[in-house]
Parts: C-alpha cells; sequence; structure tokens
C-alpha cells in the first residue's frame, strides 16, 4: 500500500570511497528521514533515498531543501 509523506525530519549524506589516484571524489548520495502522515511514533520514520523521493514526493524535497538554505544563510 501506499503511504502519504507528511514530511523530512533529517538528512543525512551517505560515505563514498575515495577515487584513486588525483580527482575530485564523486557527491555524496543523500537520504531523507522521512515522516509519514498518521504516523505518531518517530520509530515509524525511515530513510529514504533523495532519488526516490525526488519522483515521489519532488514538492516536499523542494521544501526541504529551501528550508535548509535558510537555515545555512542564517549561519
Amino acid at each position: 500500500g501506499q503511504v502519504d509523506v507528511d514530511d523530512i525530519v533529517g538528512h543525512r549524506d551517505l560515505p563514498v570511497p575515495r577515487p584513486v589516484g588525483r580527482g575530485r571524489p564523486p557527491k555524496a548520495p543523500r537520504e531523507y528521514r522521512v515522516h509519514f502522515r498518521h504516523h505518531v511514533d518517530p520509530s515509524e520514520d525511515r530513510w529514504i533515498p533523495r532519488e526516490e523521493l525526488i519522483r515521489t514526493a519532488p514538492q516536499i524535497v523542494a521544501e526541504y531543501e529551501r528550508r535548509l538554505r535558510g537555515k545555512a544563510a542564517v549561519r
């Protein structure tokens, strides 16, 4: 069944191996901790890869990233 995403409550960047030799390491893949509608218990939150969430709930990702940029500017 499908469950509606309510909000993103956090994120983490996964580690990537360093490239051999000289060169820029690849960008770390990001996961978002997602809270679902109608779920009260925070233990029901799940980590979902950014690519998957962009396909299923792009507006929620955009809003969360907008909030992140706003926090970064305040610092």
